[in-house]
């Protein structure tokens, strides 16, 4: 009933309509045309966010179009809405793409012909499947190289994204990365092959997860660390900075940050940092010693300026890196 009475106002007003520059929609069940339809009425829209919204009557198996070559569209968010993949098919001034959780195991969005992408953000919490998916799957050569930055959010589930080789993402452009809610179990040595595929990288931000709260539910399910990567030796020559949220004491991440370190040769600086505060885990300065030593194992952060001396030497062991290493 929504959708009839959006788009009979659409018929009514196209002159209006013509000169909205910004337009947020949420729950409204769309034909599988509308979205194309709106943007060609809107000739000047620039931003367009979709929360909560179905596509067609196929639902979640339905394909969103958007051919719009002569559309200023700028930045499309999508949020938690049903469908199985958009294609961009023509959208020349796209540049921002946002999608937050998609529903199947196929990539959320086709790239075609998007010359000005610059930002792509991909979050959803995949927990109960085996498929992951390649970048290259839904991205072009030319749509990877002029990206400059890349965000990923894994929301404390399984790693869905499939390293690949180099030269199936020649990121030329990326300069930012920002990979999310990594469960705390999982190895992070398969995050180097962003690193290798992006020669122009300059800032590297890895947040991971640690919550007693229910948010890590899936603690105890293998699939969540299911990430194989082969390393390759490679020197990368422009990362800066690697920043480190829910840094804690032990060997995983103490080597992977060497491992890092080993081939980022003219790395800068690396800030490692406490994980944000959960209101759910009931973690509150106040309470925060005492936490700590009922779950040491977990939440070992170097908080006194002896252990953080600490943590540097063991980081800096063996290495001859002017790396400057902040903690805090």
């Amino acid at each position: 009933m929504f959708r009839r009475r959006l788009m009979s106002f659409l018929d009514a007003c196209p002159v209006a309509f013509g000169w909205l520059t910004t337009l947020t929609l949420q729950n409204l069940c769309f034909a599988q045309a509308d979205v194309a339809r709106l943007l060609g009425s809107c000739t000047r829209m620039k931003e367009l966010s979709l929360s909560h919204c179905s596509f067609g009557i196929a639902g979640c198996s339905s394909i969103v179009e958007i051919d719009v070559p002569q559309s200023w569209l700028e930045v499309l968010e999508i949020r938690f809405c049903c469908f199985r993949r958009v294609e961009l098919i023509d959208a020349p001034k796209l540049r921002r793409f946002h999608c937050d959780t998609w529903y199947g195991n196929d990539p959320p969005v086709q790239f075609g012909h998007v010359p000005r992408l610059r930002n792509i953000t991909l979050a959803c919490n995949v927990h109960g499947s085996n498929k992951t998916f390649a970048l290259s799957n839904f991205m072009s050569s030319a749509a990877a190289a002029n990206l400059s930055t890349l965000d990923l959010d894994f929301r404390d589930g399984k790693i869905w994204i499939q390293p690949e080789e180099p030269i199936k993402l020649p990121f030329a452009n990326l300069r930012d990365v920002y990979l999310y809610n990594i469960f705390d179990i999982c190895h992070l040595n398969w995050t180097l092959f962003v690193l290798e595929a992006a020669p122009s990288l300059k800032n590297l931000y890895i947040m991971l997860s640690r919550h007693l709260c229910g948010r890590n539910r899936f603690s105890a399910n293998p699939l969540v660390d299911n990430v194989e990567w082969r390393e390759s030796d490679f020197e990368h020559h422009s990362l800066q900075l690697l920043e480190i949220v829910g840094f804690a004491e032990g060997y995983l991440l103490e080597e992977y940050i060497r491992v890092v370190m080993e081939h980022a040769v003219c790395l800068k600086r690396i800030r490692l940092l406490e994980q944000d505060l959960c209101s759910g885990c009931g973690f509150e300065p106040s309470r925060r010693l005492i936490y700590r030593s009922q779950h040491t194992d977990r939440w070992a952060y170097p908080s006194t300026e002896s252990e953080k001396d600490e943590t540097r030497s063991i980081l800096l062991e063996r290495s001859s890196s002017p790396v400057k290493i902040v903690i805090g």
